[in-house]
């Protein structure tokens, strides 16, 4: 899960969530993950 051990999520202002490695996005923000409007 943590192969590199670099790799991290991070929340965005907007709630959002990132999922990001050695500083670079691997991954779209998956906005509204925790919303459910």
């Amino acid at each position: 899960m943590w192969s590199r051990g670099h790799t991290y999520m991070h929340v965005t202002r907007d709630g959002g969530l990132c999922l990001k490695e050695g500083g670079s996005y691997l991954t779209p923000c998956l906005a509204a993950l925790f919303q459910e409007t």
